[in-house]
């Protein structure tokens, strides 16, 4: 069902009209006068100086941080609307903040109108249907918080403090995704403010734009709530190997082993290898969604000589509020190199480039060099249908996941192109190991802000163009940072 947009009211265009200048010249801090007149009690603007607007262009790192004319927090799906007409109208750039775990400058930080979805914090479950209704202000801490007394869970992130909103408009990979695939595999509806302020529900019978949300970001609109299927979550058996420099070898041949040989959907493996403090070393976190690990499969994972191993059965709850996110610095640049296999000759080259880029950069302030082994099964794109990522879900792909962290500003550009000299590098060790990676997407959560569209998402670039069209003929999506259709 279709709600029209809300008409202004003409107390608004008196306020718009005053400003002395047309709507589309109007400056920020007059749109931000503009929206603070035309919305409800139950949404309010701030302004710099003020502890809320602090937090609320606040994200995890500086470099991703912008100072914003003002910040305002919508209450209601009604403001939501309002606030996206009186952007659109006055053409002034905005960006939409849910966890604020966006790592690229810009793409949910702004020097325009920063919208934080803070009050949208909902969560309803629905034990009948076995969904999960949940805000895209949330984080997955208090998701997995609010579901855990039903025994239940939802495909979400692996890192507490991630927001729910991007991680899933992104994709969304976590520690089920063997056994469910994607977060947005398990979408069923989105509630969504259209670009010209109609507000909508998005469903499998929307067939365009469902497609488009499924990993298209914040193209199509601002979700104002997510529709999840949920699934029983009983005990886990969980841990971590640390393994030191010495150890590595051995450790490759392990995962490579592992992630060969592995068939069963419960079986979830990140393997961090990590340069900080002028030592290499890595850290393998095993997931197994069942109280008992399976016989053999994590073996010689567990005897690597010289490793610390820690792992136990505990509830999910438990062990995701223990995961404590990386951060080694203020300012932090993510990369993606996709592969089809981890081979011991590939996990050598992730050793060797960590290990160099944590030594050629520490005279720049490097601080935390990682490169990032996530091991899925082959059908893993296999459990949803269409959407805008992967393009092609016949493809099996898995991220290298590039982690640089460091804290001196004037060092940024260092760092970006360091990303990208290695994320080349690890790409032609793929080549070079037989793997046809050429032109595989890469995971759009991880993908640095200058990367084309074609290599997130393929083949699907000019029917998604199409859409956005469609949708936002006006571009006012377009005045929001991120991947642009």
């Amino acid at each position: 069902m279709l709600l029209q947009p809300r008409t202004f009211s003409l107390y608004l265009l008196a306020v718009l009209s005053g400003l002395g200048r047309s709507r589309a010249d109007a400056t920020a801090n007059s749109t931000c006068e503009a929206i603070a007149k035309a919305v409800s009690l139950q949404s309010d603007v701030y302004y710099p100086g003020t502890s809320q607007y602090t937090a609320d262009i606040k994200h995890w790192v500086e470099s991703s941080t912008q100072e914003a004319a003002c910040s305002v927090e919508p209450g209601s799906v009604q403001d939501v609307s309002t606030i996206l007409e009186i952007l659109g109208d006055t053409r002034t750039p905005f960006a939409v903040k849910g966890g604020g775990h966006a790592f690229n400058l810009g793409f949910s930080s702004t020097t325009g109108v920063q919208i934080a979805m803070t009050r949208f914090s909902n969560l309803t479950y629905d034990e009948d249907k076995q969904t999960a209704e949940i805000g895209p202000g949330l984080i997955w801490q208090e998701v997995y918080e609010r579901l855990a007394p039903f025994n239940v869970t939802v495909v979400g992130g692996r890192v507490p403090t991630v927001g729910v909103a991007g991680f899933t408009l992104g994709g969304g990979l976590s520690f089920k995704s063997s056994q469910y695939g994607l977060a947005i595999d398990t979408v069923q509806a989105f509630e969504l403010v259209l670009p010209n302020g109609t507000v909508t529900t998005v469903t499998a019978d929307n067939e365009d734009l469902f497609f488009g949300l499924k990993g298209g970001f914040n193209n199509f609109g601002i979700v104002t709530k997510f529709t999840f299927r949920t699934f029983p979550q009983g005990k886990i058996w969980v841990g971590s190997v640390v393994v030191p420099e010495q150890g590595l070898d051995a450790l490759n041949t392990a995962v490579a082993e592992l992630a060969a040989d592995c068939t069963d959907p419960k079986v979830a493996l990140n393997v961090q290898y990590t340069y900080a403090a002028g030592v290499l070393s890595a850290t393998a976190t095993i997931f197994y969604d069942a109280p008992t690990q399976p016989a053999g499969i994590f073996d010689e994972l567990l005897s690597v000589p010289g490793s610390f191993v820690n792992v136990s059965t505990t509830d999910f709850l438990s062990f995701i509020s223990g995961v404590v996110p990386s951060f080694g610095g203020s300012r932090i640049d993510f990369g993606d190199a996709p592969v089809e296999a981890y081979s011991p000759t590939l996990l050598s080259a992730i050793v060797n480039e960590t290990s160099f880029w944590g030594q050629a950069l520490t005279p720049h302030s490097g601080s935390l060099i990682m490169h990032i082994v996530e091991v899925f099964l082959p059908s893993y794109f296999s459990h949803g249908a269409a959407s805008a990522y992967p393009p092609n879900r016949s493809a099996f792909s898995e991220p290298i996941n590039l982690y640089f962290a460091w804290n001196d500003p004037q060092a940024d550009n260092i760092m970006h192109d360091a990303v990208g000299q290695s994320t080349n590098e690890l790409k032609a060790a793929a080549i070079a190991d037989g793997q046809n990676i050429v032109d595989t997407p890469l995971y759009p959560n991880y993908a640095p802000h200058d990367t084309p569209l074609k290599l997130l998402y393929g083949s699907n670039v000019d029917r998604l163009q199409g859409i956005k069209r469609a949708i936002d003929p006006d571009n006012v999506m377009g005045l929001a940072g991120g991947f642009k259709f």
